[in-house]
């Protein structure tokens, strides 16, 4: 029986042109992690601060570095978290 080829095979081979389409994928949940606590706050987005926005730029790049890194490992990290979490 021949072993599965998993999708994060060919990124582990060095395939570069992938890389930046797995960061902007990562900045996208990050983006959506950052926005989860929002979506259940009363709060108009103009009263963010600037120490909110740093937290969510920070979890933006974190989650768009660790895709890049990690691939879809992450990713699925983050989805069983988030199943786990009620979402």
């Amino acid at each position: 029986m021949a072993a599965e080829e998993r999708p994060d095979d060919a990124l582990e081979q060095g395939n570069r042109p992938a890389k930046p389409l797995l960061f902007l994928g990562g900045a996208a949940l990050g983006a959506f992690l950052a926005a989860v606590p929002f979506a259940f706050a009363d709060m108009p987005l103009s009263a963010l601060t600037g120490w909110q926005i740093g937290v969510g730029a920070a979890c933006v790049l974190t989650c768009a570095t660790l895709t890049m890194l990690w691939g879809g490992r992450f990713v699925d990290a983050v989805m069983r978290a988030l199943e786990g979490a009620g979402f």
